[in-house]
């Protein structure tokens, strides 16, 4: 994504350092948002609760974003942006 959605990359999800907590967690829930949450610290291999985290991936970053998010996938089909917009619903 870093390369080819650098746009959303910089303006909504504004990660800076791609290899903190967040964008991990992020990784993790596009690869299956079904995943059990207890289960990503071990995954990740960090310790603690990661409930936090995605809470604040999810409402202080892709739902204030959902617009631009949502006009950037239709302009983009086959971006892992449609993927990210399926954690807001």
């Amino acid at each position: 994504m870093e390369k080819t959605d650098k746009e959303i990359m910089n303006t909504v999800l504004k990660f800076p350092n791609l290899s903190a907590q967040s964008p991990k967690v992020l990784v993790l829930l596009i690869a299956d948002a079904k995943v059990k949450r207890v289960c990503l610290p071990g995954i990740l291999g960090m310790f603690g609760n990661m409930n936090p985290v995605i809470s604040r991936l999810i409402n202080n970053r892709l739902k204030p974003g959902q617009d631009l998010l949502k006009e950037y996938a239709e302009k983009h089909p086959t971006s892992m942006v449609c993927y990210i917009l399926k954690l807001t619903e």
